[in-house]
């Protein structure tokens, strides 16, 4: 059976905050579909980002799924509303423009406080084991989208376990901004160029403090937040 609607669990940062801003102007549009004409002025940005811009700007935490029988959009919404209450706000520590793979992204350094890192990964846990009972098994095409003979052992068991390979263990925090070439000098360059608008728009280290509840239609649809949940403030 293929499910042509998907919801996603993702961190999607206030529109209000630099961090906000920042992904609005390099994609072109806000995380409800609402387009922003002040794009960034850096070279072949929507050649770049044309592909990842289609999920909006964000960070996985519970990857595109179908809802498992018997599930419903409201009691999803319900479900996420009551997890993000029992959550507590973080800080995501400074964030590194760099390469990760075929893309660019907006990622942890090697400096970045453990405690950090650990902090993010924890509330990333969460919403992908206590929210798993809503989403449905992978079928054979969603599982040969995820290029399993590509895998490590331990990438395929979570694939057959949360299906999707890169959580708990193997999950990295990071946000898309678009997609490599395989030029080395164009790709540096367009790196730099990228990093440059953050470092002057994004002067602070962000906040997790809201997950976002998405939907696809379709796969020929975008990725649209359909609802945000706020973390419990930090407590002193």
């Amino acid at each position: 059976m293929t499910h042509d609607r998907r919801y996603a669990i993702y961190f999607v940062p206030a529109d209000d905050s630099p961090l906000g801003v920042f992904g609005a102007r390099l994609f072109g549009r806000w995380p409800d579909g609402t387009p922003e004409p002040d794009t960034l002025a850096v070279p072949e940005r929507e050649e770049r980002t044309r592909r990842v811009a289609r999920y909006g700007f964000h960070a996985t935490l519970k990857a595109p799924f179908a809802l498992a029988s018997g599930c419903t959009e409201s009691g999803l919404v319900d479900a996420a509303a009551q997890l993000a209450a029992d959550m507590n706000t973080s800080s995501i520590g400074p964030l590194v423009v760099a390469p990760e793979h075929a893309t660019v992204s907006l990622q942890h350094s090697g400096k970045t406080n453990a405690t950090v890192v650990e902090s993010v990964s924890a509330l990333a846990a969460r919403c992908v084991v206590e929210l798993e009972p809503w989403r449905a098994p992978l079928d054979a095409e969603a599982r040969a989208r995820r290029k399993p003979h590509q895998l490590s052992e331990p990438e395929r068991g979570l694939l057959e376990t949360y299906g999707y390979p890169w959580v708990l263990e193997s999950f990295q925090f990071h946000l898309t901004l678009g997609d490599r070439t395989g030029d080395d000098d164009r790709d540096a360059a367009w790196t730099e160029a990228v990093a440059q608008q953050f470092g002057a728009l994004v002067p602070a280290a962000p906040v997790f403090d809201r997950i976002a509840l998405c939907r696809e239609p379709d796969r020929r649809q975008p990725m649209l937040r359909i609802a945000e949940f706020r973390l419990k403030p930090r407590t002193p």
